[in-house]
């Protein structure tokens, strides 16, 4: 099957906003001007809107660790890492300054860990090196009831995952929870000892491994259609009355040829509710892996898309959702109010909208004068070259 046209780079269109939705944690950290959080709404930022440049420019995309609540993560779990990305740098001065702003926030016992409650009997699949299933666990806090598998055997997993050691340790350690090693996402029937029910059944990033090491290209597009499809399948038939199954992905091409929404079997009496914004934040030491291997990659694009059977579509799914919104704008009340905000055409440009105030004079993490090595993969080189352009600079 050939892979569709790719986009006219030179084009601008906002994201499609049906059955979307955003946390309310991603929405409040977005109304501090917090750059990364921005961007996992808009995915990319305009540089003109209605044909006319936007002044001030929107702020560029910057690490994830720059996101006040990634900061605090990190400064507290040793296990969390960096996204490869080639966007920003190690700006070590400006992850301080957020996880000082992040100290702000206030811990307790959580009533919900993003879109999961310690209540909640829940299976994750396909989770390469473990480190959804620790995060969540430990976000949730007892009594957390969770099966965790891998597609690897545990040897594998060892293997490949320097740190996966460890990281079943603490999983075995804790109660209500069972790690199982060879589960195959497409055969839940046959492969996965614990048949539930389960109240949320998670599949974080999945997609078929080949050889050469590219993954979700076009050349793997039927494959990976198959493999949700095949999921989707079994996954509904492990869930309790109220259950969902949920998809975490990319959307960025070529990831958006697969059209996940649309790869529910036929016979499968099943369909999508809604789409969530993805929010690594929410869930502290988690790094998503490519497929097999200990590599890291960007989610800012991801959404997490809910699947509920048929008869239970128009249930909430014991989340507290936004009502239609209207006009109005994201605003912190709604974020107490509600377990999930709608997003709209007009919340997406209240976006861009932090993101020019973050490039003009935003916070600590984003109100510093923008220099090439914020935002460039590499670190600034101090050479001949880069002293004399310096010299250059001071004279004007």
């Amino acid at each position: 099957m050939s892979a569709p046209a790719p986009a006219d780079p030179e084009s601008y269109t906002f994201r499609d906003t049906d059955k979307l939705y955003v946390l309310p944690e991603t929405a409040e950290c977005l109304l501090s001007r917090c750059v990364p959080c921005a961007y996992k709404l808009l995915v990319a930022a305009p540089t003109k809107l209605d044909d006319e440049k936007l002044t001030p420019p929107c702020h560029r995309n910057v690490r994830p660790e720059l996101c006040p609540r990634q900061a605090m993560a990190n400064g507290s779990n040793s296990a969390a890492e960096p996204e490869s990305s080639n966007e920003g740098s190690d700006a070590e001065e400006e992850i301080d300054a957020a996880a000082q702003t992040a100290e702000k926030v206030s811990a307790g016992p959580p009533a919900r860990v993003g879109l999961y409650r310690p209540s909640q009997h829940i299976l994750v699949v396909g989770d390469g090196d473990f480190t959804f299933s620790l995060a969540l666990m430990r976000s949730l806090q007892s009594p957390a009831r969770m099966v965790c598998t891998s597609f690897q055997s545990g040897e594998e997993v060892r293997s490949i995952y320097p740190e996966a050691d460890q990281t079943l340790s603490d999983l075995s350690e804790a109660e209500n929870v069972v790690v199982q090693h060879e589960v195959d996402a497409t055969k839940l029937d046959v492969t996965l000892e614990s048949k539930g029910p389960f109240d949320r059944v998670i599949f974080n990033f999945p997609c078929i491994a080949f050889e050469e090491g590219q993954d979700g290209q076009a050349d793997q597009l039927d494959a990976n259609k198959n493999l949700i499809g095949e999921f989707i399948r079994g996954a509904i038939a492990l869930l309790r009355p109220k259950g969902e199954v949920h998809i975490v992905h990319k959307t960025k091409e070529p990831f958006s040829w697969w059209k996940i929404p649309e790869q529910v079997p036929e016979g499968v009496a099943a369909s999508m509710v809604r789409r969530v914004v993805f929010d690594r934040s929410v869930y502290p030491g988690y790094v998503p892996r490519k497929v097999g291997q200990n590599k890291s990659f960007p989610v800012f694009d991801a959404v997490t898309y809910c699947f509920a059977p048929t008869a239970e579509a128009g249930d909430n799914g014991c989340y507290a959702v936004e009502p239609e919104p209207g006009a109005a704008l994201l605003a912190n009340e709604l974020a107490v109010k509600y377990d999930l905000l709608r997003l709209t055409p007009k919340r997406l440009l209240q976006a861009v909208t932090m993101l020019q105030l973050a490039s003009k004079d935003g916070p600590a993490h984003a109100a510093k004068k923008r220099q090439r090595g914020d935002f460039v993969g590499v670190p600034r080189r101090d050479t001949k070259k880069s002293r004399k352009r310096q010299r250059k600079r001071g004279k004007r």
